[in-house]
């Protein structure tokens, strides 16, 4: 979808005051560095995991779910990948939690503190515009994007980090 981010701490706040007193948590991604919806389930299902077999790199969950997002071990790394900006963003609202139900509240109460507008297909478009940019961010050769389609090299390339920590 898009948001507009006036200020970067005052939309922490607010994703943060929508996870409050809930066993969940909420982010706020730039899309451009997505390739896929699967990459999102992966990253969310690494970062269950690693929480429950204590292989977690950060203690916040919400943090450990952009390392996984990002394929990346160091959190100033994920940040400055998947980093809104100030102004007009094409992003990602992502909210996890122990229930379905828990999770869309969630999300819907950070949506609201936001102004986060969902488009359907932006992720997709954005995959399609921004094939050089996730092939050069994953590291991904051009003899590879032969044989295999990009997504399923950066879901491969993402699952990386899970056997590394």
């Amino acid at each position: 979808g898009k948001a507009m981010i006036d200020s970067k701490g005052t939309t922490i706040k607010n994703l943060s005051k929508a996870a409050e007193g809930r066993a969940a948590f909420v982010q706020l991604i730039a899309l451009k560095p997505l390739a896929s919806e699967a990459q999102l389930w992966q990253a969310a299902d690494q970062t269950v995991n690693a929480f429950l077999e204590k292989a977690n790199f950060v203690n916040q969950p919400g943090l450990e779910f952009l390392l996984r997002v990002s394929g990346r071990k160091q959190l100033p790394q994920a940040l400055d990948l998947l980093e809104v900006k100030e102004g007009l963003n094409d992003c990602l609202l992502v909210a996890c939690a122990e229930t379905p139900l828990l999770a869309k509240a969630t999300f819907l109460g950070a949506a609201k503190a936001l102004s986060f507008v969902e488009e359907p297909g932006l992720l997709s478009e954005s995959t399609k515009k921004n094939k050089a940019f996730l092939a050069q961010t994953y590291g991904l050769t051009p003899e590879a994007l032969k044989v295999c389609p990009l997504e399923e090299l950066v879901l491969e390339t993402i699952a990386m980090v899970a056997l590394e920590s």
